[in-house]
């Protein structure tokens, strides 16, 4: 039964079009034939006696009795146009109920069908899906929300930094995936600090501890929203070095500032966002541009975006910044004040 009330919407449509159709022409038709009554009534009886002979001579394949005076030719021609107006009149009539009969129909199919069959509300795909979509990658990364903490501890008269990365991912799955797939790939790397790797809330299966890659396991099915997070602490021992990070090795730092970075091999990320909050440890925003951004081809570019944000709870500077459409290839990164204590 309920695949009737999914036919019948199919059936009614094409019927109550045709019917709209043949309505409009029969119209279109009785406004000729109106034009025609009314020369029959207008002007003088010459006038209208030549009006009687043109509309007769028209329908050539009705037989008419022998007309003797243009009166009689008169009368013929208004019974003649009075007989097509009542067909027409009759058609439009018919019409109009077929038209009625399959609305009404068409519109208690659908109430019914939507009522078990309840309509699904779709949104389109972001700049990331599409490209996933079009490059046959199983996800787009619709957003990243890496929080990093950072602390100055002492450790036998020495000052040792320590920063804490927990990296939160927001996938779509454009197809079905298995946690036996290899797909998901999440690396730590260092100029100079000793990496402690981090439980995520995913499987995790070790590619390399040398080079801190390892694979990320879940499954999902197609079209599935869910979210993964990975995470490393870093521990930085003096003295320490300001010579930039992986992505932008080489990048001359003051005394007191500090770089992280987020390299992107083959992702389509929508949005990145860093949060980066103190614990232990006075940091601030980075003087001039402060956040970077390596291009597929190498260019870096800067901008003065991130923000300091304070609340009145904690008095502490929490640095923002945020980048969007990265694609795979690309690279931000983020510069702070981060004073070395002694």
């Amino acid at each position: 039964m309920d695949k009737l009330w999914q036919l019948i919407p199919q059936i009614t449509s094409p019927l109550a079009a045709i019917s709209f159709v043949v309505y409009l022409i029969y119209l279109i038709r009785r406004a000729i034939e109106k034009r025609k009554s009314a020369t029959l009534t207008v002007g003088d009886d010459a006038s209208k006696a030549q009006a009687a002979k043109v509309i007769l001579r028209d329908i050539p394949d009705v037989e008419l009795p022998p007309i003797e005076k243009p009166k009689d030719a008169l009368e013929l021609a208004k019974e003649i146009i009075a007989g097509k107006m009542a067909r027409y009149h009759k058609t439009m009539n018919s019409a109009l109920l077929v038209v009625a009969i399959c609305a009404i129909t068409f519109l208690l199919a659908k109430l019914i069908g939507d009522e078990k069959n309840p309509v699904k509300i779709t949104t389109s795909k972001s700049w990331a899906e599409n490209m996933a979509v079009k490059k046959e990658l199983p996800y787009p990364i619709l957003s990243i929300v890496c929080h990093i903490t950072l602390s100055n501890v002492k450790v036998d008269s020495n000052t040792i930094r320590r920063a804490s990365f927990r990296y939160h991912y927001v996938l779509k799955a454009t197809r079905n995936i298995e946690d036996s797939e290899k797909i998901f790939q999440e690396q730590f790397v260092s100029n100079e600090g000793n990496i402690t790797p981090w439980a995520g809330s995913e499987l995790q299966e070790i590619e390399s501890i040398k080079d801190g890659r390892y694979w990320v396991k879940f499954n999902a099915k197609q079209g599935d929203i869910f979210t993964v997070t990975t995470g490393a602490n870093y521990t930085y021992k003096p003295p320490f070095s300001n010579t930039g990070t992986s992505c932008f090795d080489g990048l001359e730092l003051s005394s007191d500032e500090w770089l992280t970075c987020y390299p992107n091999s083959i992702d389509y990320i929508d949005n990145l966002t860093f949060i980066v909050e103190g614990i232990d440890a006075e940091i601030g925003r980075a003087n001039g541009n402060s956040m970077l951004r390596k291009g597929e081809k190498g260019v870096v570019t800067s901008q003065d975006g991130a923000t300091c944000r304070v609340y009145q709870s904690d008095k502490a500077c929490k640095i923002i910044a945020k980048w969007q459409k990265i694609a795979p290839g690309e690279c931000v990164g983020l510069k702070i004040k981060w004073p070395p204590t002694t």
